[in-house]
């Protein structure tokens, strides 16, 4: 550690970048550098993976895990070498669950909806008594805190959710057209990664009043995983007393953030048979 310390130039460099013009944002270095760098003062060697990953999209190789337990102390008691292997099986069992089965997906997407979302919705009747049309307006997300509203037994944390307000204008294929506006709520639950809809009262659209339906993400094959193109699909479904709708989803991420989204619905029944598809863009910013 000493040998360290003596010829570590650190703070000399620091106060020599502060009248660099060519000084970059992180001029210490980045995380895998700063642990090299540490522990190598320390004379802690690096330990090997758990295990392996598939191979990301886009370069082909495995995910090397970096978090500090694998530079473990070669003073460690039997206990303290217990809560080191825990700590990398768990590290490794989460990110084998983000590459192969969809785990986060739910909470990127909720957390990715917050604001306001241009609309633009087609309506497609095979009844006389529905008319066809197209909605075009906008939907808020808006953030609030958890309630019980449609829950009351559950005992979990309640976490947050969104009050999902649509508004705007349906014209019909008959020429009538009419404001048109719904509200929903949106929740995610921390505890089993899922994301669920719920329907609003119709006495006060701030409350939940009963689900809806609960998002379930299509894992993409191996071949496909990392086809940023394609999406992520979810399915869902509900039982109108007869009438079923058969919903399916398409998230489009840039990144981490949703940078499009759309929903279809297929509803069948003896009192209902229409398709709906809507098409949310991040509402342009005047």
């Amino acid at each position: 550690m000493q040998q360290a310390l003596d010829g570590d130039d650190s703070v000399q460099r620091t106060l020599a970048l502060r009248k660099d013009p060519r000084a970059s944002q992180f001029p210490m270095g980045d995380y895998p550098w700063l642990m090299q760098e540490l522990s190598s003062a320390l004379e802690m060697d690096i330990s090997p993976p758990v295990g392996e990953t598939p191979p990301l999209p886009h370069n082909g190789k495995g995910l090397n895990v970096l978090t500090p337990a694998r530079y473990p102390s070669k003073r460690l008691t039997e206990a303290q070498q217990a809560e080191v292997s825990n700590a990398l099986q768990q590290t490794y069992n989460t990110a084998i669950a983000g590459l192969t089965e969809g785990k986060f997906v739910a909470k990127a997407v909720f957390r990715s909806l917050l604001g306001e979302w241009s609309l633009e919705r087609d309506l497609n009747s095979r009844l006389p008594s529905h008319p066809s049309g197209h909605f075009s307006g906008t939907a808020k997300f808006l953030l609030r805190k958890g309630t019980k509203d449609g829950r009351e037994n559950f005992k979990g944390d309640l976490g947050q959710e969104y009050l999902y307000i649509e508004d705007g204008d349906f014209k019909a294929s008959n020429g009538m057209t009419f404001r048109a506006t719904r509200r929903y709520i949106w929740r995610y639950d921390d505890a089993t990664d899922t994301l669920s809809v719920w329907f609003t009262k119709p006495e006060d659209q701030k409350m939940a009043d009963y689900l809806f339906h609960q998002v379930e993400f299509v894992v993409p094959p191996p071949g496909e995983a990392g086809d940023d193109s394609q999406g992520w699909e979810a399915n869902a479904g509900h039982l109108c007393i007869e009438d079923f709708y058969n919903v399916k989803y398409n998230f489009a991420f840039n990144a981490v953030n949703l940078k499009e989204w759309s929903i279809g619905y297929t509803v069948s029944g003896p009192k209902k048979d229409y398709t709906i598809h809507g098409v949310y863009e991040r509402a342009s910013r005047s």
